[in-house]
């Protein structure tokens, strides 16, 4: 890959030359929007676990923040999901957070953040959140 250009690597060595960028450098916060969308699930699990490992490293903890909309990687490495529903206006398109559909992981529930009450199906709950129309 090294004698290659940019433009000659598919989608997913470029997603996962990107991870690799991410992490060579120090950070405290790490945003990444769909950081897996290019890779197969095998490979985006191996790097979600990496990535896991990686924030949480005991001498150095740090934080990520991931747009996604794979709901079950979400629902394997997340520890709080807040799902951004469509809302229309005149000629305009916006993503919308209601507090109350916050989700937390606790220990290996999933509850709302509002009123730590339990999400019976969370990865249904999330599919409705994500295809709610504008």
């Amino acid at each position: 890959l090294f004698s290659k250009s940019v433009m000659e690597v598919s989608g997913g060595q470029r997603q996962r030359l990107a991870f690799v960028r991410a992490f060579a450098s120090p950070f405290e916060v790490l945003f990444a929007d769909e950081p897996t969308g290019n890779l197969d699930p095998v490979t985006s699990r191996k790097l979600m676990h990496i990535l896991k490992d990686h924030l949480r490293d005991i001498d150095f903890p740090k934080t990520g923040i991931l747009v996604s909309h794979d709901i079950r990687l979400a629902l394997e490495f997340a520890d709080k999901i807040i799902p951004i529903s469509p809302f229309r206006a005149p000629g305009r398109l916006y993503g919308v957070v209601d507090a109350s559909n916050i989700l937390i992981k606790s220990g290996s529930e999933w509850r709302f953040e509002a009123g730590k009450e339990l999400v019976e199906d969370p990865h249904a709950f999330l599919w409705n959140q994500l295809s709610k129309q504008a």
